[in-house]
């Protein structure tokens, strides 16, 4: 009986993961054809797409991450950019005050809400980053087949901007240490700051809570979509939606606490910013103009290399 309760359980897991794959895809459908509809095709005599970075490398992805960062540090902590920083760290500060509060009544109607219940069970996978890698990956995919530069700008933004946003919140989750909701031995969590990587390995749930890393994929790649696609209204207002959708799911699954997700929204907004640069109109820019060469490699081993200039 046990065994077939764990097939009964993995079939389970397994169609939710399909549904969401299917979603991410559909979503991703609509958007293509959206924008479209638009009339962002490259007609004789309309206005184009022309990004400002006209070259780019699949490795890119990982050689840009010292720009970005310092892109962060540089101009994520200046100017106007410091205001916002400090508001969110008050805004945290705040939440923090009423994080047991807060957790305890969504916990409350969690357990008593069947349907409320239901969507947390689903709705907290949006956040997992491989899904977002899903979308990138269908997007690159359609936009090498059709020659689209803006796709494939957009998956390698989404990709780049995820990598960046989710190796600094990994390092914060390992400098600040925070209890979970789920192994939470005091009030609103315990800080134990610096815990020693094989202990924080061995039990995840005691120090991974702060700041939340669904939270932060799901705004950088937000952040990227909003940047590549500002013609599509319906961006914005979904984006809003699943980030306090994912928001209340983690919190409800015992994940996170409230004051964990403004610093994510922070950093995943600002790396998405950063690596996915304006959309600027420009005339006369025609989809020839977008060139994909693969070419074979050597240096000490075999392989290809992908180029894609814009």
């Amino acid at each position: 009986m046990v065994y077939i309760s764990k097939i009964i359980s993995s079939y389970s897991f397994c169609l939710i993961e399909l549904k969401f794959t299917l979603s991410i895809l559909l979503c991703f459908s609509t958007l293509t054809l959206q924008a479209e509809r638009k009339s962002w095709q490259f007609n004789e005599g309309s206005d184009s797409l022309k990004t400002s970075d006209t070259n780019y490398e699949v490795y890119d992805i990982i050689t840009d991450l010292p720009r970005n960062y310092y892109s962060f540090f540089s101009e994520g902590f200046s100017g106007e950019h410091l205001q916002t920083f400090i508001g969110v760290g008050l805004l945290s500060a705040v939440l923090y005050c009423t994080d047991y509060q807060t957790h305890g009544d969504v916990k409350s109607f969690f357990n008593h809400s069947h349907s409320f219940n239901s969507f947390c069970n689903s709705a907290v996978y949006i956040g997992d980053g491989k899904y977002h890698l899903c979308l990138a990956g269908g997007m690159a995919l359609f936009g090498l087949i059709s020659v689209n530069k803006r796709e494939v700008k957009t998956a390698l933004d989404i990709t780049e901007s995820l990598i960046a946003s989710g190796l600094m919140v990994q390092g914060l989750k390992r400098v600040f240490g925070r209890e979970s909701p789920q192994l939470a031995s005091v009030r609103s969590g315990k800080w134990r700051p610096f815990p020693k990587l094989k202990v924080y390995q061995k039990n995840q749930p005691k120090y991974y809570s702060f700041p939340s890393g669904h939270i932060t994929s799901i705004s950088s790649t937000f952040a990227v979509l909003l940047n590549n696609y500002p013609e599509i209204g319906w961006i914005k207002p979904l984006g809003y939606g699943m980030i306090c959708a994912t928001g209340v799911s983690l919190m409800a699954k015992d994940m996170h606490w409230l004051s964990d997700f403004p610093l994510g929204i922070f950093i995943g907004y600002t790396f998405g910013k950063i690596v996915s640069q304006p959309v600027v109109l420009a005339k006369g820019i025609s989809s020839e103009d977008t060139k994909v060469n693969i070419a074979p490699y050597y240096n000490q081993g075999y392989g290809l290399t992908l180029n894609l200039e814009f």
